[in-house]
């Protein structure tokens, strides 16, 4: 069988690799100077998969090898060498698979390692025309498309939010300022964005792509600081020989570069992209990245109040809509209330990681709302979550049989807001109580009076007689009742969904009020996630965790 070409991006970065072995290290590598420097594109990162097992062939072992048969026969035809070693890295691979009980049909397809070995020499060619300096851009394109969620280390496109004039202004700023002094935006005594994550996964930069209202703008900042690769990490951003223009046309064209491939890689699916490329957004863009703007009239020594100020802060009510409406999604997935307690967890560890990175920036001036300025009246409704005729079973049968609220656990994890109708819930709270009360009788009459006396206790509208009644009369009617546990459980899972779906609503009515505080408004969001989690957590022992200590770093 013959195998597909690929994407010209994918393509080139392979081309490279067998073309110079020394690449990897050079373009691909977080650290150059660590004793074992890892490539930070990976083989999963590819969409064609004969390209990612040669990539993954050429950085563990296969890029050694050539070297050392290359050194070891300096006369040797290079394209022979290399495709001949790569192949043979391929045929133990797949060796291995079949030895493992993979798919491994190719070991016996003459035509696959014909058409293989064919592109291989095409890819190796010396004369292709493609520059091996760019090879780091079309990793970075092919790490932008990865399949599945987008790698932490790619950065985020920017939230969409509304955008203003004086938001752009201070991400231009903030980008400016870090071309100019690029030792900001790396970890060092000079560090200026950087901090120490609680979660040593996270990226250790507090501002960060998606913070940025303009998508052109959050991209040069991943460029620039926050991506793999980043512009400031270039020998050229630390060379003291260099003057100050020629270090910011280098750091200039690496951006450039970078964004263009980009959009080169993607406009065939994205007309946004390939809109880029035709207009006049890579002129303009270069223009600003190699000059400057000179009406931007900023103090770079601000740099990081206009970051706080102009860029994290403005985006964080969009970064809370985003999030409740993963709560939503959430709340109504099919799946148990731990797997549920588990998604929303996540949301809690985002919320988080969201007040820790605004606490390392500089405190601003601009004015908020009052802090005790709540999110607003949210109506108090089931959203169709919610089943009567399920709660009047399990109170039936518990007043029926009281025995349930010690021999079956899922009744023992009910509470009384479990059950939306008013009669419902107090008559569960009225047989409950009458378990740990002394002289008060497990009589459907009198708990029907208690359910009543209860009501009335906490203030709420009277309750219906009539319904007490009928309840009444049916429980005192019962034979056989069925057992509470299983509609029990079903009733807590419409308490999650209900949970989950006012979380959201909270947040996204909080996120809507103008001028609120930034980290109330994690705040309030955060309260509400806490309280939908451990709701779900009643099928289990573990709360949902508490606060951590976000406070602001004095001074």
């Amino acid at each position: 069988m013959s195998i597909p070409s690929g994407p010209p991006h994918e393509r080139n970065v392979i081309s490279g690799l067998l073309r110079n072995e020394f690449l990897a290290h050079e373009q691909l590598t977080t650290d150059r100077h660590a004793l074992t420097p890892q490539p930070w594109l990976k083989s999963k990162h590819f969409q064609t998969g004969w390209l990612g097992e040669i990539y993954d062939v050429l950085v563990h072992g296969g890029l050694v090898d050539i070297y050392q048969h290359l050194t070891a026969h300096p006369g040797t035809d290079r394209t022979t060498a290399v495709v001949q070693i790569v192949t043979q890295h391929m045929w133990r691979r797949y060796e291995e698979k079949a030895l493992a009980g993979l798919p491994g049909e190719a070991l016996e397809d003459p035509q696959f390692w014909q058409s293989l070995q064919g592109q291989l020499r095409d890819m190796a060619d010396p004369d292709r025309p493609t520059d091996l300096r760019h090879v780091r851009h079309d990793a970075y394109a092919i790490l932008q498309q990865a399949p599945g969620p987008p790698s932490q280390a790619s950065g985020q496109p920017s939230r969409p939010r509304q955008r203003d004039e004086w938001g752009l202004w201070g991400e231009l700023a903030v980008i400016d300022a870090v071309i100019d002094n690029p030792a900001w935006g790396r970890p060092g005594h000079d560090a200026k964005f950087c901090y120490t994550p609680s979660d040593p996964e996270a990226s250790p930069y507090w501002l960060q792509p998606q913070d940025f209202s303009d998508h052109t703008f959050a991209e040069v900042w991943d460029a620039l600081v926050t991506g793999p690769d980043p512009a400031v990490a270039l020998p050229e951003a630390s060379d003291p020989t260099l003057r100050p223009e020629q270090r910011r046309q280098a750091i200039a064209e690496h951006i450039w570069q970078r964004l263009w491939h980009n959009d080169r890689a993607r406009a065939a699916d994205d007309p946004m992209a390939a809109a880029r490329l035709k207009d006049d957004t890579y002129p303009a863009l270069w223009t600003f990245l190699n000059g400057g703007s000179p009406n931007l009239h900023s103090n770079p020594e601000l740099a990081t109040h206009y970051a706080v100020e102009h860029v994290l802060e403005p985006s964080i009510p969009s970064a809370i809509h985003a999030l409740a409406g993963q709560v939503a999604s959430d709340g109504q997935m099919d799946a148990s209330l731990p797997d549920v307690a588990a998604k929303l967890s996540e949301t809690l560890a985002a919320l988080d990681a969201l007040k820790e990175r605004i606490n390392q920036g500089p405190r601003t001036s601009t004015t908020y709302s009052p802090a005790d300025q709540g999110p607003g009246a949210v109506p108090q409704t089931n959203n169709g979550f919610a089943d009567l005729d399920k709660e009047r079973r399990v109170v039936l049968s518990l007043i029926s049989d009281p025995t349930q609220f010690a021999a079956d656990w899922r009744v023992q994890r009910l509470h009384r807001h479990d059950f939306t109708k008013p009669e419902h819930r107090y008559l569960f709270q009225a047989s409950k109580n009458s378990l740990n009360q002394q002289g008060l009788p497990h009589d459907p009459a009198l708990l029907a009076q208690e359910a009543a006396r209860l009501a009335h206790h906490d203030r709420a509208a009277p309750l219906n007689t009539i319904e007490l009644l009928q309840l009444q009369q049916a429980a005192a009617s019962q034979q056989a009742p069925a057992a509470a546990g299983q509609a029990a459980g079903h009733l807590i899972f419409l308490t999650v969904r209900r949970a989950t779906q006012r979380a959201s609503t909270v947040m996204s009515t909080a996120a809507n009020r103008r001028g609120a505080h930034p980290g109330h408004l994690i705040d309030q969001s955060r309260d509400q996630i806490v309280q939908a989690t451990n709701e779900a957590l009643r099928y289990d022992y573990a709360p949902a965790p508490d606060r951590p200590n976000t406070a602001a770093p004095a001074g």
